[in-house]
């Protein structure tokens, strides 16, 4: 929060960035990237993320640690929903978007 309120022209990343962002009294552009649960546990494991786990076991392992964080900022910020496209400035849905075109909508997003 503090550099947020400190520094210009900043990129963030993080669950709650828009939470501090919101705090710093400075306009802020705040993008979420959602998946569809399923395509994201399949990605994950191709990746490399989940090491000897199946996609359904890697996606048991997103919802857990989902809700773990659902509760989690909910305690110590008292945010209901993290997740929430309402906090940020512009949703996209990446499901079936390749890299590529993830980028230009972004870039063109954040242009407008």
């Amino acid at each position: 929060g503090t550099l947020m309120r400190d520094r210009d022209d900043l990129i963030v990343q993080g669950r709650i960035a828009w939470f501090f962002a919101g705090q710093s009294g400075k306009p802020s552009f705040n993008l979420l990237l959602t998946v569809d649960p399923k395509v994201g546990a399949e990605r994950k494991t191709k990746e490399g993320g989940y090491p000897g786990k199946t996609a359904d076991e890697a996606l048991a392992l997103n919802r857990r640690r989902e809700n773990e964080e659902l509760a989690h900022y909910r305690a110590l910020y008292g945010i209901e929903n993290f997740l929430d496209p309402a906090h940020y400035t512009f949703a996209l849905d990446t499901t079936n978007l390749t890299e590529d075109e993830v980028m230009k909508k972004v870039l063109d997003a954040v242009k407008k």
